[in-house]
């Protein structure tokens, strides 16, 4: 019974079909300019809240004559439904600049189809994660 009790307590299984995976998300940016680019992957309780995210990745991106193509990965991912948000901040103050009604600074999302405008839905650039997922390339501008 011990020995039982302590595989149970070393391995985290007590219920049959239990889990603990975790996943890799890997993905795409692409830019046309330098600055620091702002990755962060959201769940839909995060996806309210500007500037955070599960988890945030900070790319320098120090010169950028033409397109460039910039990976990124996001690990130890639970099962669940996520999505990218992203923007390239040129003007380092480290925020996503706004003008009248739309952004002054390149932006994008892990959309399911064709990028939007307005309000957005986090359904609009959510997916699934249940393996190690790879994105289509988001495009930032």
């Amino acid at each position: 019974m011990f020995v039982i009790l302590l595989i149970i307590l070393l391995t985290g299984k007590a219920v049959k079909g239990y889990s603990q995976d975790t996943f890799t998300i890997k993905g795409n940016c692409e830019i046309s300019e330098a600055g620091t680019l702002y990755i962060f992957l959201v769940d839909e309780l995060g996806s309210k809240k500007p500037m955070t995210g599960i988890q945030e990745l900070t790319i320098e991106i120090d010169s950028c004559n033409n397109q460039k193509l910039i990976e990124f990965y996001f690990r130890d991912i639970p099962k669940g439904k996520y999505g990218i948000r992203c923007f390239l901040d040129m003007n380092g103050n480290g925020k996503l600049d706004f003008k009248l009604f739309s952004a002054r600074e390149p932006w994008g999302m892990s959309w399911k189809n064709k990028r939007k405008s307005g309000i957005l839905s986090f359904s609009d650039y959510s997916f699934i994660v249940d393996s190690d997922t790879e994105l289509k390339t988001i495009k930032v501008e």
